[in-house]
């Protein structure tokens, strides 16, 4: 099955083929396989099984070469008796190509399942547009974005040491990248870190 970015994919546990398990588990229970092509960056991919209608106790794993276990890259088995039917899966920041993502049964028992693949976008502090609208992008040149993985890339008031166009330690230097103290235009200290012009 071809997934889909967001689409919930629902099916029945127990009808699927038994030919595949995960090092985690799943190997007394039929599975379905998801095909899904990763074309874009992105941080994240995630799988879940944590929905109202599913019913099923799971084992979720994700190879790159469908019928290759060695080229699986994450495997994760619910807690059986529980109570509770909900899987989660993440693979951080995937490469480029071609994923195979299997549902498989935890406990050798059938049920609806429902599961949903989801992209997680690139935060906004490292997705390369200018979120903001102040005509900087990203960190470090975004004077709101502290880090990377910052999602608000909205300017703090007041604007910070290294982006407020003034010499604030005298160096004769203004603001990053110029000041060799601003470690980036959200840096609120303009001072050399091991002394002036050091």
């Amino acid at each position: 099955i071809e997934a889909v970015n967001g689409r919930v994919y629902r099916g029945d546990g127990g009808a699927g083929s038994f030919v595949f398990q995960g090092s985690c588990g799943g190997g007394g229970a039929s599975e379905h396989i998801f095909f899904y092509r990763v074309d874009h960056e992105m941080e994240a991919l995630e799988v879940t099984t944590t929905l109202p209608d599913n019913q099923f106790d799971s084992v979720l794993y994700i190879r790159r070469n469908c019928t290759d276990n060695a080229t699986e890259l994450a495997c994760q088995r619910e807690p059986l008796n529980d109570g509770v039917s909900a899987n989660h899966l993440r693979i951080e920041a995937p490469a480029f190509g071609d994923y195979y993502i299997f549902i498989d049964g935890a406990d050798g028992q059938g049920g609806a399942f429902a599961l949903q693949v989801n992209e997680v976008p690139l935060a906004p502090c490292r997705n390369g547009e200018d979120d903001d609208g102040d005509g900087r992008i990203d960190y470090p040149h975004d004077p709101g974005c502290e880090n990377l993985a910052d999602r608000d890339e909205a300017d703090p008031d007041p604007l910070p040491a290294c982006f407020d166009d003034e010499d604030n330690d005298g160096d004769g230097l203004i603001d990053f990248p110029l000041d060799i103290g601003c470690r980036s235009a959200s840096d609120n200290d303009e001072i050399d870190s091991c002394g002036q012009g050091i």
